[in-house]
């Protein structure tokens, strides 16, 4: 029943937008990959997923972005041992 289980079906609309949304963002020449990172954070609402999603995309596009996913990675890795 949608008013007895309010966070199911919360998540059931975020998760059905999210898939809606690919299209819309891939054609704004978002990467797939940028979507998938922010879809694995699982944001609470569609505002939430968008701003994501615009702030890792912008975030590419920073000269440094290469250089500090790199050092994020191997500090990832060091962490792990």
């Amino acid at each position: 029943d949608i008013v007895k289980d309010h966070d199911k079906t919360r998540a059931d609309a975020v998760t059905f937008l999210e898939g809606r949304y690919r299209a819309k963002y891939e054609d704004q020449g978002v990467a797939v990959d940028v979507l998938q990172a922010v879809q694995a954070l699982a944001p609470k609402s569609p505002l939430d997923f968008d701003k994501r999603v615009n702030a890792v995309n912008h975030f590419r596009t920073l000269p440094e972005a290469a250089a500090l996913a790199a050092a994020n990675k191997r500090v990832a890795n060091i962490l792990a041992k």
